[in-house]
């Protein structure tokens, strides 16, 4: 059960039993069980007896000359602010007084006691633990590696910190589940019952260096508000906490009066607004920090969602939040105004979501503007976009970066009445506009033809129309409109369907090459020799920093042509090339070692499709390709589009002006190589949640 700890037992099995008769359950053998002598405080003299240590605490027993062991004393490893090691002599110092063992067995119960101690806190950096000051020989104690149940044992460790003792500490088994997979987000359900040792299993939960994430699943236990509180004040790795399938009927008491906690994020999830009005009422006493609030699936009237609003007001830490995102929750007359209101107080309030949710998104774009707030990125996506926006007093938000209508459904007057609103003033700072996988029909391109072009101004950096239908005849409005953007650094134009690709791509080159473009998407599976022919002729756009030209399949012709391309490119950054379902592997082995030589090349993605489909494998390549793909592997990752929006915020955070020249893609593709990727862990946490 302990292999890591050498077993120490002296003492016949009578006295044994009698001893571990004090544990607190089954779980809780004994590591130590020596005769000694001991004193409990300096003045004292030593008293016979004997010393039981377990992963819970050490117990001390007097000797009886008839009779069993008497239990004297219970103390824990975490409140020793010193252990000094002496021959034959073992001190703890507490603050007010010390315990002194004698014994022949200082070292084996001083390893024994560290192993314990260092394995309940191993990966935890910034806590005080005791100090060894050792005045015999002894080797220090190191745990290199988490221990096999690490949770379970550390509950059961913190269990007596707490020293709250009941009847179901045997739970501890509820960590288990997690332990077989070691995931990184905690799902406690309602079949965990934490009883008095709530305190022990939120510090447990909080000191686990594996865990980023906790979700509680309609968990409500009579005693949930010191879970709570012990899991804020202690948590070191954990950022998010979530709340799921909660209602009405049965809400857990919270209580965040902590003065520190590493919990920045705040998701709800299939529950009721009760729950959230009760946490937004009591996060005033949270400490300051808190970044996101996230409601989604949820049951909010008009009035409760008022009522969030003024609570958020009246927290100082929910207020400062910098990113607010409501989704699939429907409310019946949505307050347009509170949303004004919420991005008008919500003064580091950087991004707003709002997706899936029955009102007219034009309705809520207006509310946004109208705050007139220094919001920087609006997602609205997954919306019906039902009436046209009218700009007599509609004005952009000065600070805007980033606005995603995706998977949205729009009206032949809403898609111009947003693309006239979007460029009617000037934006000292362009911004992305991403559009893709909209639901329109071919008279949407048609109204396009009423925008007074000479009156757009250039405010757009990147336009990202992926996934979307593009008739060639009607399309030619839309590259219109994107001829006034004179700031245009990247079109994104994936998994396009089009009528006439001939037509469609010609436009892509006439705009490409007065605009100086310094990034083209384009994967889409257009004629082979068509697209061989496109990428051939993109070697005159000499200002291409960044090109995606994946999933093509446009066989080894295309190969071919982005072989010569590339070596047209004097400025190439960032390329995504896979997918192309080249027949012959020298094709792919001859473009991609000249991709590896390229001198500006700072990322890339690595033909895997395309290997993987002609059987090749890597250690069976020619030395010259293995030495290629060892460069590029070494690269970062291509950029994405929050990747350049938050080069563009770091600048503006540290008072710099703001980058939204070609340099981009180079410092982004730096900061994906330096990054975690937050996204990815977000939608783990939100696929385990789910599940």
């Amino acid at each position: 059960m302990y292999p890591s700890i050498e077993f120490i037992h002296d003492v016949d099995d009578t006295k044994l039993e009698s001893m571990a008769s004090k544990v607190w359950c089954d779980l809780e053998r004994p590591i130590v069980a020596v005769p000694l002598e001991f004193k409990l405080k300096d003045r004292d003299s030593f008293t016979n007896g004997f010393l039981m240590f377990t992963r819970g605490a050490s117990y001390l027993f007097k000797s009886k000359i008839f009779g069993h062991p008497e239990f004297i004393q219970k103390f824990h490893l975490l409140d020793v602010r010193c252990m000094i090691l002496r021959h034959e002599t073992l001190v703890f110092e507490f603050d007010n007084h010390a315990i002194t063992l004698k014994t022949e067995d200082v070292a084996p119960i001083a390893t024994a006691m560290l192993t314990v101690l260092y394995e309940a806190t191993y990966g935890i950096q910034g806590i005080h633990l005791l100090n060894v000051r050792k005045e015999i020989a002894f080797s220090d104690v190191v745990v290199n590696e988490r221990p096999k149940s690490a949770l379970k044992w550390r509950a059961l460790f913190l269990a007596h910190f707490y020293d709250i003792k009941g009847e179901q500490l045997y739970t501890v088994d509820y960590f288990d589940k997690w332990e077989d997979k070691q995931k990184s987000i905690i799902i406690i359900g309602p079949s965990l019952h934490p009883g008095n040792f709530a305190e022990a299993y939120g510090h447990a939960i909080a000191w686990e260096p594996k865990i980023d994430s906790v979700a509680f699943q309609s968990f409500a236990p009579t005693k949930y508000s010191r879970l709570i509180e012990c899991l804020l004040q202690n948590a070191h790795h954990i950022h998010r906490i979530a709340y799921t399938d909660y209602k009405a009927k049965k809400l857990p008491q919270f209580n965040f009066h902590v003065s520190q906690t590493s919990v920045k994020v705040w998701w709800f999830i299939r529950s009721c607004a009760e729950l959230v009005l009760s946490w937004a009422q009591e996060s005033r006493h949270l400490p300051p920090g808190l970044t996101d609030i996230l409601i989604a699936n949820s049951h909010f009237t008009s009035d409760q969602f008022s009522e969030l609003v003024n609570l958020i007001h009246q927290s100082e830490p929910a207020s400062h939040m910098t990113h607010f995102e409501f989704s699939r929750t429907n409310i019946h007359n949505f307050p347009f105004n509170d949303i004004t209101k919420l991005c008008s107080f919500s003064k580091n309030l950087e991004m707003i979501t709002i997706r899936g949710i029955d009102v007219d998104g034009s309705h809520l774009f207006r509310a946004i503007c109208k705050a007139q707030s220094p919001i920087k990125i609006v997602h609205l996506t997954h919306l019906q976009w039902r009436t046209q926006l009218k700009g007599d007093d509609l004005r952009l938000p000065p600070t805007l970066l980033h606005i995603d209508v995706s998977y949205s459904a729009f009206t032949q007057q809403s898609l111009k009445s947003l693309f006239v609103e979007l460029t009617r003033y000037p934006q000292q700072i362009p911004f992305v506009l991403q559009a893709s996988t909209l639901m329109i029909k071919p008279i949407c391109y048609a109204g396009l033809s009423e925008i007074q072009f000479d009156l757009c101004q250039p405010n757009i950096c990147e336009f990202d129309f992926s996934g979307n239908t593009c008739p060639a005849e009607q399309t030619r409005f839309l590259f219109a409109f994107l001829f006034t953007q004179r700031r245009l650094r990247l079109l994104s134009l994936n998994n396009i369907n089009t009528d006439n690709p001939t037509i469609f791509m010609q436009y892509i080159i006439q705009l490409a090459q007065p605009l100086n473009l310094s990034g083209l998407d384009l994967a889409c599976k257009f004629p082979a020799q068509l697209y061989a022919q496109f990428l051939q002729a993109l070697v005159n756009v000499k200002s291409l920093r960044h090109l995606c030209v994946s999933n093509s399949e446009s066989g080894d012709q295309g190969l071919a042509a982005l072989d010569m391309l590339i070596k047209g490119l004097p400025n190439l950054t960032e390329l995504i090339a896979d997918g192309f379902k080249p027949q012959n592997p020298a094709a792919i082995c001859a473009v991609w070692n000249d991709i590896s030589l390229l001198p500006s090349l700072k990322a890339c993605d690595l033909p895997s499709d395309d290997m993987r489909n002609l059987g090749m494998q890597p250690h069976r390549l020619d030395q010259q390709t293995q030495k290629a793909f060892a460069v590029l592997k070494g690269k970062s990752k291509p950029s994405t589009i929050p990747h350049r929006v938050e080069v563009t915020l770091m600048d503006i955070r540290a008072n710099r002006p703001p980058e939204f020249s070609p340099e981009i893609f180079e410092r982004a593709a730096a900061l994906v190589f330096k990054e975690r990727d937050q996204e990815n862990d977000d939608n783990q946490a939100a696929n385990e949640i789910d599940e």
